[in-house]
């Protein structure tokens, strides 16, 4: 087995080796661990302190899987590394990254691996969301004896993997980091996976699921840290949707949306920007009474109708149904009429969101109407998130003309943006001016041209870069060449 190191202070540490004769001891620990950072040189300028590994036997080697992160593992990026040994013990070769942000291909943010399991010869590397809520997962495969090639690597499932129940010992979600699993005979896969209490304690659950079958109908959308999201990305103007929805604690159908996409902040912990409730229709729900919200692209509000809402039990099932026609909005809640009122159609996404603290079972989610293109904005935040950007490296450029507040800017040679998105086309929208120099894009491992940021006086944010690619996911890398580089947006089609 291996285990985690480190000394008193947190300085050195890495990866240790123990063996017994049976799995619940006594272990015993080899002289010499594994990995030891102490003295080693950045790998891809950042990535030092070994940790979270999974030992797996190959036909010719001993195989480990391992994260890997800033000094004293301070966070910032994480990356999934592996290296071999001909023995369990090792020696085993440097490490060799597979996984990581800053690739020039797809890979989610912000996402921490561990464990890994094998199933029919491919070995799974599933990796969860360090955002607040940390319940996005992420899977990875690779055929078990191609692990160490980064190109054998491909995408199996974003999304839709574990969700939070609502019971104390899984009340701050997933930690540590996600679950494990191994497939018995009858095809079942059998997952372990730790979570925290509301006081910060450390639970450990087991499940079961034939792999065969992993998804059901319905879904569900927990928000145990931060708001959660969950967003259709098709856009409707006239329509019908109809919901059928346990859910406990404050939530809000929205329509109508057209505000920007992305996270408060680029480090872990991070939740939904405030932009994110802005330009949208809500109908605010839980607690005693109900509201239909406009709220506009400035985020004022405008209250357009209210009622009671009664208590029900958190294993009750309700109705919502929303009739938004040319001119006219209606609400139906079970069998009732709850709100008829004049409202012109406005093209946009509809949306789901759990207030902190809400857990929202949906049984049914049926939308009738006709689906319209309509892009979606990606704030500059997520592109510091896809790059894995150090603290400091970009500083607030209060010139930079966005609705939402300042951008940011970089010196730094090298300095990168990254947006990692599942769509058909992209656009990149930046500002230009004279303190701006020369960037280069990436796009999916491809480079692609050099840009210009460079104008004789500062100019509004406006298209430097677009492609129409085959739907699915895809990588958009701005690496700075020369002088100052701004932050950017980008307009995405999915």
């Amino acid at each position: 087995m291996l285990f985690g190191w480190a000394d008193r202070e947190n300085k050195r540490g890495g990866l240790g080796y123990a063996w017994s004769e049976c799995p619940d001891g006594p272990y015993h620990c080899t002289a010499v661990p594994v990995d030891d950072d102490l003295g080693r040189a950045p790998i891809l300028g950042r990535y030092v302190r070994a940790y979270a590994g999974t030992l797996i036997p190959r036909k010719r080697d001993w195989l480990i899987l391992h994260m890997m992160s800033t000094p004293s593992n301070a966070g910032g990026t994480w990356g999934l590394f592996a290296r071999t040994a001909s023995r369990p013990e090792g020696p085993y070769s440097e490490p060799k990254p597979i996984l990581f942000p800053q690739s020039n291909v797809f890979h989610p943010p912000v996402i921490e691996f561990f464990p890994a399991y094998v199933a029919n010869g491919r070995l799974y590397a599933p990796a969860t969301s360090v955002a607040a809520n940390r319940n996005f997962q992420v899977l990875f495969s690779a055929p078990l004896e191609k692990a160490t090639e980064p190109s054998a690597w491909r995408l199996e499932r974003l999304g839709s993997l574990w969700h939070r129940e609502p019971v104390p010992w899984e009340a701050m979600g997933i930690w540590g980091q996600t679950f494990a699993a191994v497939q018995e005979p009858n095809g079942d896969l059998r997952v372990l996976y730790p979570c925290k209490t509301a006081e910060d304690i450390g639970t450990i659950s087991i499940a079961r699921r034939d792999r065969r079958a992993a998804l059901r109908n319905g879904f569900v959308l927990a928000a145990p840290n931060a708001p959660s999201f969950g967003i259709l990305r098709h856009a409707f103007r006239e329509f019908e949707l109809e919901l059928e929805v346990t859910a406990s604690g404050q939530w809000t159908i929205g329509w109508a949306s057209r505000g920007p996409v992305g996270p408060n902040h680029h480090l872990a912990g991070s939740s939904p920007h405030s932009a994110m409730y802005h330009d949208r229709v809500e109908w605010r729900l839980g607690g005693q009474r109900w509201q239909v919200v406009h709220t506009n692209e400035r985020g004022a509000e405008a209250v357009l109708g209210d009622g009671p809402l009664h208590a029900t039990r958190t294993d009750e099932t309700r109705r919502f149904v929303v009739r938004q026609g040319t001119e006219t909005l209606q609400l139906m809640l079970e069998q009732n009429e709850v709100l008829r009122t004049r409202m012109p159609a406005k093209l946009g996404r509809i949306e789901l969101l759990a207030h902190r603290g809400a857990h929202i079972r949906v049984h049914r989610f049926r939308v009738a109407g006709r689906p319209e293109e309509c892009p979606e904005l990606w704030l500059w935040q997520e592109s510091l998130a896809g790059a894995a950007s150090p603290e400091g490296a970009w500083v607030e450029d209060p010139l930079q003309r966005w609705p939402w507040g300042a951008g940011m800017r970089s010196a730094a040679s090298g300095a990168r943006l990254k947006f990692n998105f599942v769509g058909k086309r992209c656009e990149l929208i930046a500002p230009s001016g004279p303190r701006y120099g020369l960037a280069r894009i990436w796009f999916d491992g491809r480079r692609q041209k050099e840009v210009s940021f460079r104008a004789d006086v500062e100019q509004s944010p406006s298209s430097v870069f677009a492609t129409d690619v085959p739907r699915g996911p895809h990588a958009l890398v701005v690496e700075n060449l020369s002088g100052t580089v701004p932050t950017a947006c980008l307009k995405v089609w999915p």
